[in-house]
């Protein structure tokens, strides 16, 4: 294991540590509360705003810590790797392919029946009546 990687690895530890800690300060800290607004109960439950408050911001660091379920940290490489094989399978099947002949290319440049057939196809003000 080289330096680079230690510390990448020091790192992302350090990384889960704080998580946990937080996690388990808010997980103590919001119980208090909601006990505390439970036992002195006078119609509003205030507790419940920096118990979701301080929830989302837990949610965002445990994503940040641990990655979007499904997707983790190399995800990025493993989509990346997948649309490479996808580029090179359709240029192997496009090489495949015959190339088209001049009666082919000519055909396509053939404008006049698709002009008869567009007026043929022009909409009158009673079709829509």
């Amino acid at each position: 294991m080289n330096e680079q990687q230690y510390a990448m690895a020091r790192k992302r530890v350090k990384k889960k540590k704080e998580f946990y800690k937080n996690f388990l300060t808010w997980l103590l800290v919001s119980n208090a509360l909601l006990l505390f607004n439970a036992l002195n109960y006078h119609g509003h439950w205030w507790a419940i705003y920096p118990f979701l408050g301080w929830g989302l911001g837990v949610l965002f660091q445990a994503l940040d810590v641990f990655g979007f379920p499904g997707y983790g940290n190399d995800w990025e490489e493993r989509e990346l790797e997948k649309e490479v094989t996808r580029l090179k399978m359709s240029e192997e099947i496009r090489s495949q392919l015959p190339a088209p002949t001049v009666e082919e290319k000519t055909e396509k440049l053939d404008l006049s029946d698709w002009r008869q057939k567009s007026r043929e196809a022009r909409w009158r003000d009673e079709d829509f009546v």
